[in-house]
């Protein structure tokens, strides 16, 4: 289990530290990595805005009287404030700090909990190329009840109030839509006894239920590790890059 700045065995570990399983949470139609923690870890709470692309709420240990309730996330070392620029096929582990040992090693910053994810590396033999990819769709399962233009006439007729436009709109249908959503990954990895490399290209294209909801998002990652002076010289590079078009729509469609 990744701890801070090093690896401890689970059963020398004398904290409070929860994994998650990778294996099993990529199994899911996930639209972003902060919902790979949903289910996966007690205590962890992910609340989603369910618009794809949207903003998660992620919290250790309940929420807080007062302040920022976000977790601290670690990734290879680097602290950020999210994970949802991450592709989720590049996370190789992610650890959960939730007592105050997290504290310790990352003070005030730590005081919400923290996420602590280290993405995939090469390994020295053949090279090798992966590509995986998923499609599926989303239907909106049940809508609250409302009448039709013919109910609405017979009302406004028996109460004597209302305005009859002439029109027969299903505004429901109006707004919604099947979601079809696809995501496609190319990994390329391997290397020698001095040099290895894992290297991805992810891309995401992600359709809400109500019109105007989605994201395209492309993610490239690189990470290459090079020994020198028989192993005492150890260069690691990691690089990054995200380009996301969203659209969020209108939060207040179904309410109107």
């Amino acid at each position: 289990v990744v701890t801070g700045y090093t690896t401890q065995l689970r059963k020398d570990i004398t904290g409070s530290v929860a994994t998650v399983n990778i294996t099993a949470a990529k199994q899911l139609p996930v639209s972003n990595s902060e919902q790979l923690l949903q289910g996966q870890a007690a205590g962890v709470n992910v609340l989603t805005s369910g618009v794809p692309g949207g903003s998660n709420f992620v919290s250790i240990r309940g929420i807080p009287s007062f302040g920022n309730s976000s977790p601290l996330y670690v990734i290879d070392g680097v602290q950020s404030s999210s994970m949802s620029d991450i592709n989720p096929n590049d996370i190789e582990s992610i650890s959960v700090l939730k007592d105050a040992g997290s504290v310790a090693i990352y003070g005030v910053s730590g005081g919400n909990g923290v996420i602590i994810i280290t993405t995939k590396t090469g390994a020295k033999g053949s090279s090798q190329v992966t590509y995986n990819g998923s499609v599926s769709a989303e239907n909106a399962a049940r809508l609250t009840p409302h009448m039709n233009a013919t109910e609405y006439r017979a009302t406004i007729k028996k109460l004597g109030a209302g305005v009859d436009y002439g029109a027969n709109t299903d505004w429901y249908k109006e707004i919604t839509r099947t979601g079809i959503s696809h995501q496609h990954n190319l990994s390329f990895s391997g290397g020698n006894d001095h040099t290895t490399y894992n290297a991805s290209v992810n891309f995401r294209n992600a359709e809400g239920i109500a019109i105007t909801t989605g994201f395209q998002q492309l993610n490239g990652r690189l990470n290459l590790t090079h020994k020198a002076l028989n192993d005492k010289l150890v260069f690691n590079v990691a690089l990054s890059t995200t380009r996301r078009n969203a659209e969020l729509g209108f939060n207040n469609a179904f309410e109107y």
